[in-house]
């Protein structure tokens, strides 16, 4: 036989019932959401933790690097190897410059010159000099040597020659694209 409850006590029970699931229905709600937020968190903390971690070791290794930089200065007696300038923009304007130079001094005429650098994290700031020049060959030739042979320590790259056949074989004017780059010496604050 089944008893049946008071009128009162059911509508207590029922009252129970759906306030544990309300409850429920809340913390599904709401907990869970948080629950997945809070692991976001901690995801990202670790994430910013590990960074962290890389930066210090490239700031620890910087010391022996700029060691490394000097007892190779010392040897080689070169005191000007780098781009020189304050700053980024300072190096690119001394870069170009310093290509115009070049390019004159070998008996090239400037074109158009584009300063591209590419983002770092080290010491050293690679800097680079979209160059256009036209000249004869053996201008090129001088240019060359004189970027191999010269200071700061200049790298010649992306090297393209076209001909103009609108000149004689014996004065042949060439249009020659190229990137010259070079370091900068990274200095904090720069």
């Amino acid at each position: 036989m089944v008893s049946k409850l008071p009128g009162a006590r059911r509508h207590c029970l029922a009252a129970a019932g759906l306030a544990l699931l309300l409850l429920l229905t809340l913390v599904l709600l709401i907990g869970l959401p948080w629950r997945a937020k809070m692991q976001e968190y901690r995801q990202t903390a670790a994430g910013w933790a590990d960074n962290l971690g890389r930066f210090e070791e490239k700031l620890a290794s910087r010391s022996a690097i700029e060691e490394a930089l000097a007892d190779q200065q010392a040897r080689t007696g070169s005191t000007r190897p780098y781009i020189q300038g304050q700053t980024l923009g300072l190096a690119g304007a001394n870069l170009q410059q310093l290509s115009k130079r070049l390019i004159e001094e070998a008996g090239g005429t400037l074109a158009s010159a584009q300063i591209i650098t590419p983002p770092s994290e080290s010491p050293l700031q690679l800097m680079v000099n979209r160059v256009k020049m036209s000249g004869e060959m053996e201008a090129l030739l001088k240019l060359i040597h004189q970027v191999e042979t010269g200071e700061p320590v200049l790298f010649l790259d992306n090297l393209t020659i076209r001909g103009n056949p609108g000149r004689g074989a014996a004065q042949a004017m060439l249009e020659i694209q190229f990137d010259l780059s070079g370091y900068m010496l990274v200095r904090d604050g720069a």
